[in-house]
């Protein structure tokens, strides 16, 4: 279990931090930050031994990385990564941008962790400890979900940038509603974009909930989730094959996709299924996926890349399959495909009904995303 420090912890946590570092921060230190708001002491226990530790300062942007070690005789077992990787996730959830510390340059175990999950050296610091040992300064840059959600959409949409709003349009599926709407900077925008709306719809994207300024709009809320790769934990059975959607079962996923989409019209089903297809045969950022069961697929999802990070979109399985495990086969294969192509962190949007599982699995919640609609043709 990982959790915050606590006041009958601190004796240990020194010792700890002097058994393996040969120094540690001062009691007082340990004291302050119990009330701190810029203190986050995180601690790894099992059975009521405390086995790893975390110190760190965040001041609303930047985590800095105090002390990090686990006991000799449980390193290698990941509670390393699982410790510093919840620091991450649980600071990105509060607004990080980066995270920085010092290591010792002879502290070869520390620095794969860092290394690991995405640190990189900046800097080395001459003669930097007491012993005259030179100290390696390492930073994060995380690659902020506003940002790849953005060079997602500008995949499919061109953006128009103003100070009041972002408009996405796409030119070839005008019928999309997630390609084409307005993402409102400035609410006092909403008035003079609807009086000027034209088309058969109208969509407004925004960060918090406004029940009062879209009356009349339908509304969908879903939930924006990250996590470091490392932190994740699928549990996921062997059955069902994935596959990359590619040449030979092209025939077979646009099928699966037009079936689907059918629901919202004949010509959207064709243009969507043979949108996604051109775009994971030719695009290399993304990528396909399909689960089959008996030589038929029952599921799809697709992953999408932005410097060291990843989305995972479109997440879907066949009603008869859910909840029978092929979702965690399905998106372990996903993430293992990320992995394998070094991304760090990732990104997705859920709705409420599946936030307990994302979150089970290691992700954390940044925010809700609101989702305003309107259809002009039957409203004026």
């Amino acid at each position: 279990m990982i959790r915050m420090h606590k006041e009958e912890d601190i004796k240990k946590l020194i010792e700890l931090e002097n058994n393996v570092l040969g120094t540690s921060l001062s009691e007082k230190m340990y004291e302050m930050a119990l009330t701190s708001e810029m203190a986050y002491f995180y601690v790894y226990e099992e059975n009521n031994e405390i086995l790893g530790y975390i110190s760190t300062v965040f001041d609303g942007e930047i985590i800095e990385i105090l002390n990090f070690c686990v006991r000799p005789d449980m390193q290698g077992k990941h509670i390393g990564t699982l410790l510093l990787t919840n620091a991450l996730n649980e600071l990105y959830a509060k607004g990080a941008h980066s995270a920085i510390l010092e290591v010792r340059e002879s502290n070869v175990n520390a620095i794969n962790v860092y290394l690991n999950v995405g640190f990189k050296k900046i800097n080395v610091r001459k003669a930097y400890y007491d012993n005259g040992e030179n100290a390696l300064v390492l930073q994060r840059l995380f690659v902020l979900g506003d940002d790849i959600e953005l060079a997602y959409q500008e995949e499919f949409s061109k953006a128009e940038f103003t100070k009041e709003y972002i408009k996405f349009t796409d030119d070839i599926q005008k019928d999309k509603y997630s390609n084409n709407y307005y993402e409102l900077i400035d609410l006092k925008a909403f008035k003079k974009l609807l009086k000027n709306a034209h088309g058969d719809f109208i969509d407004f994207q925004v960060k918090e909930k406004n029940t009062e300024l879209f009356e009349g709009f339908e509304e969908e809320e879903t939930k924006l989730l990250y996590t470091n790769i490392y932190r994740l934990d699928i549990k996921a059975k062997n059955i069902g094959s994935v596959e990359f959607v590619n040449d030979s079962n092209s025939a077979e996923f646009y099928n699966f996709m037009f079936e689907d989409n059918k629901r919202w019209g004949v010509d959207f089903a064709r243009g969507n299924a043979g949108r996604y297809l051109e775009t994971f045969l030719e695009n290399p950022r993304f990528k396909g996926f399909v689960i089959k069961e008996d030589g038929k697929i029952i599921g799809t999802c697709h992953t999408y890349i932005f410097k060291d990070g990843g989305k995972i979109e479109d997440f879907f399985l066949s009603e008869d399959y859910r909840r029978k495990g092929y979702g965690s086969v399905l998106f372990k294969a996903a993430v293992d495909y990320l992995k394998s192509e070094g991304v760090k962190e990732i990104s997705l949007e859920a709705d409420e009904d599946a936030l307990e599982l994302y979150k089970r699995w290691g992700f954390v919640e940044v925010r809700n995303n609101y989702t305003y609609h309107k259809e002009l043709k039957n409203n004026g």
